[in-house]
């Protein structure tokens, strides 16, 4: 799921850069896309939107094989290493990821949404602890509750409490909090509560770690 995020990510920063380059073209060739009548020649977009697209893929080496296969890929070619960057695979990986930059930013928006809509309901279906259901409005109100949001604001109000805590970062899979002191004085408890919307109690680990 995360590597599916990260990839989604990539193509969304990438399909906007995309579009902003063809409108730049088309606002300085407008005679090209359109008719004699002044109608759009939506042909002509659609083809623009896709040279540009591969043009920027390649450019930023966006190669779609390696994005699917490791989440520690480079962007951009290293001019050091060019000669055994520029495989067929990084051409032909960058050509086809152009093609689907051509979608257009909205298509990458709306599935980057989706995608961690999906995240969030993987984690409360293991969140199990969290399942105090009376009658099915509870669930719908689970489901749409933005809970990782919830706890960062609540923490960030707990944590003001205390004139030591440097840094704290809330971990969503493991439901821990990371927090960094800037002493070992300050006495933070082992665990902190924090209540659902649904009145549900969950108890959130704490992992301390004094600043050097």
């Amino acid at each position: 799921m995360e590597l599916f995020i990260q990839f989604t990510m990539i193509l969304l920063i990438l399909s906007m850069i995309t579009e902003k380059v063809s409108n730049l073209v088309k606002l300085n060739a407008p005679g090209i896309f359109k008719d004699d009548k002044g109608k759009t020649i939506e042909s002509k977009v659609q083809l623009l939107s896709i040279v540009v697209g591969v043009a920027i893929a390649l450019i930023s080496k966006a190669n779609i094989f390696q994005m699917f296969s490791s989440q520690e890929f480079e962007l951009f070619w290293d001019f050091n290493t060019l000669g055994t960057e520029l495989t067929a695979s990084n051409i032909v990986g960058s050509v086809i990821c152009g093609f689907f930059l051509s979608l257009g930013s909205k298509f990458f928006h709306d599935l980057l949404d989706m995608l961690l809509h999906a995240k969030n309901l993987k984690r409360k279906l293991v969140q199990k602890e969290s399942w105090n259901f009376d009658d099915i409005s509870d669930v719908d109100q689970y489901l749409e509750e933005n809970e990782v949001k919830a706890i960062d604001i609540y923490l960030k109000q707990y944590f003001q409490r205390y004139s030591e805590v440097s840094y704290f970062e809330f971990d969503s899979n493991e439901y821990k909090v990371n927090v960094t002191l800037r002493s070992s004085m300050e006495d933070i408890p082992d665990t902190i509560p924090f209540k659902t919307k649904l009145g549900k109690v969950i108890e959130l680990e704490v992992q301390k770690m004094v600043r050097d």
